[in-house]
């Protein structure tokens, strides 16, 4: 469950480490606000912040620990199914991330988003996506390049697995 006040951030490889999500959050370390969490299902349920108040109040006069009745306290009465995505969210770039984002290495990854801008260039931009990759391309840049290659490497070696091997 999340609301507005909740972000999810994987700054690892900005400190040096190995985040275990992801290529485009892992490896930028970029901010998801609830909505996006929601919408690229991380999350199940979103509760406006108006509403949390009375969820708490509810929650606590629950007479019961069942999942299924908690689970539906929370979705039927406060959650909110489709919040608003704000106009900057990541999530409107999910074409251009999944298309630069699926390269091998972190080279190819920014070659592709630089790419992206200059045919944007060409056609005429959207300043919001000149802005979002030029932020990404930075983030990219300031981060760990051992940690970088690490953390793709790992990504890409989990997407490659047979599922009998992951668990």
């Amino acid at each position: 469950m999340v609301s507005f006040l909740q972000f999810f951030a994987m700054p690892e490889t900005a400190l040096g480490s190995f985040p275990d999500v992801g290529e485009y959050v892992g490896l930028t370390g970029a901010r998801l606000d609830g909505a996006e969490m929601l919408a690229c299902g991380l999350a199940t349920h979103f509760v406006p912040l108006e509403k949390l108040s009375s969820l708490e109040d509810a929650l606590c006069k629950a007479t019961t620990g069942d999942p299924k009745i908690i689970n539906n306290i929370i979705l039927h009465d406060f959650s909110n199914k489709n919040p608003t995505l704000k106009e900057k969210s990541h999530y409107f770039r999910l074409k251009t991330i999944n298309s630069c984002f699926s390269r091998r290495t972190v080279e190819e990854i920014i070659s592709a988003l630089v790419s992206s801008v200059n045919k944007k260039c060409t056609r005429g931009g959207d300043k919001n996506m000149d802005d979002w990759i030029s932020w990404t391309i930075q983030a990219l840049k300031k981060a760990s390049p051992t940690s970088l290659k690490i953390s793709l490497r790992s990504v890409s070696t989990y997407h490659a697995l047979d599922f009998i091997y992951i668990y």
